[in-house]
């Protein structure tokens, strides 16, 4: 089941996104495309994380926000670390051209 999301980065971008809560996790992650449209920057390397028999390298982002809000139009606001999984050369091109894409329209 996804739900809604309204992500803050500390460049003041805001990006309206869906998500997927695992409690199993260790790491919240933050898809690619997500992170380019927050403008956060993908200096600090984190550690390798597997997903799906594949390694992806991961880029820590420690000041991240999201707000959740209630039916009831309570909202809930968590500061939080994140990893960014960068994608693959190859990948990154479809992630650009799909980014591309969706701030068109």
């Amino acid at each position: 089941m996804y739900t809604p999301l309204l992500a803050y980065s500390f460049f003041h971008a805001a990006v309206s996104s869906k998500f997927i809560v695992d409690t199993g996790s260790p790491h919240t992650i933050l898809n690619y495309s997500d992170s380019l449209r927050l403008n956060i920057p993908h200096n600090e390397k984190g550690e390798i994380i597997r997903i799906g028999g594949r390694a992806y390298q991961s880029y820590i982002f420690d000041n991240f926000e999201i707000i959740l809000k209630s039916i009831d139009g309570i909202e809930v606001k968590q500061k939080m670390s994140v990893r960014i999984l960068k994608p693959k050369r190859m990948k990154l091109i479809i992630w650009k051209m799909m980014l591309k894409r969706s701030l068109q329209g």
